[in-house]
């Protein structure tokens, strides 16, 4: 795959931004089993963002019902895994993101401000923010507040309308 994305680029303008999909597993689950094939599908797709001049792969921690851990044991079982991962990263030339989503889809890390703290602590540049405007609707009361609190770790952002998550202006009465 990464080498037919590369193909399609050549003499192109465009350029890779992000990548998102394709996680198998779930890097926060209770099962070991399940977190390792989450580290190592990461790993393939870390490699190939890498290659594509990617600023990051994308990654939800987790959707609701995908883990039975609470909060606290999420979070710590998450800046565990990061710190391999960022390492990874770093290596591959690129990073991971991490997205939050609304409350509509998960339990944790749901503010850009919650991703950028899990950032402080892990302490890997491999490791970095992404907001995006159609879940910030739900999450942040301030779109400029919540990506200058991100700061050096802020590296992509995702533009969606407010209502239907569609090209920004393409809702109708959307200002």
């Amino acid at each position: 795959m990464r080498i037919a994305v590369q193909k399609a680029l050549q003499g192109r303008k465009i350029k890779v931004s992000a990548v998102c999909g394709g996680i198998k597993g779930v890097l926060v689950s209770e099962k070991e089993e399940v977190r390792q094939q989450a580290v190592d599908s990461m790993k393939e797709i870390i490699t190939a963002a890498g290659a594509l001049g990617s600023t990051g792969m994308i990654l939800a921690p987790a959707f609701h019902n995908q883990t039975k851990l609470g909060h606290q044991e999420t979070r710590e079982l998450l800046i565990k895994q990061l710190a391999e991962l960022g390492d990874y990263a770093q290596k591959a030339n690129t990073r991971v993101l991490l997205e939050p989503l609304n409350r509509r889809e998960c339990h944790f890390m749901r503010q850009v401000s919650d991703a950028a703290a899990i950032c402080r602590d892990v302490k890997n540049p491999g490791i970095g923010v992404m907001g995006d405007f159609w879940h910030m609707t739900w999450e942040e009361t301030n779109d400029m507040a919540a990506f200058i609190a991100a700061g050096k770790y802020l590296h992509h952002v995702h533009m969606a309308s407010r209502k239907t998550r569609k090209v920004p202006g393409e809702d109708e009465g959307d200002k």
